[in-house]
């Protein structure tokens, strides 16, 4: 988690694309998600997910996605209450050559 002195950080970051699909309409990638522990359960996520959802929205986007880590399953539930639903896999190969730091 990210702290700064004695603040405590929420976070995420937000992506706006646009597709060669959908006649071109953008989407929305949220990504980087998260609460400082100690402001769990108090709202916070809630918050920011529905400003981004307000973003996306206001952008004309015609979808959000996230991923969550499989062992992430309090913020899969979180999720899920936020009306997102389980679909496909999520993939990632690293970009790094051995060695490089």
């Amino acid at each position: 988690m990210l702290r700064f002195a004695t603040t405590k950080l929420w976070a995420f970051a937000l992506l706006i694309m646009e597709n060669l699909g959908h006649l071109g309409t953008p989407s929305a990638v949220i990504d980087d998600v998260a609460v400082d522990p100690a402001w769990q359960g108090h709202g916070v996520g809630n918050m920011m997910i529905h400003y981004a959802l307000e973003v996306a929205r206001e952008k004309g986007c015609y979808k959000a996605a996230l991923s969550s880590n499989l062992k992430r399953e309090r913020a899969h539930a979180f999720y899920e209450s936020l009306g997102f639903e389980r679909h496909g896999y999520s993939f990632r190969v690293s970009t790094q050559r051995s060695g490089d730091q």
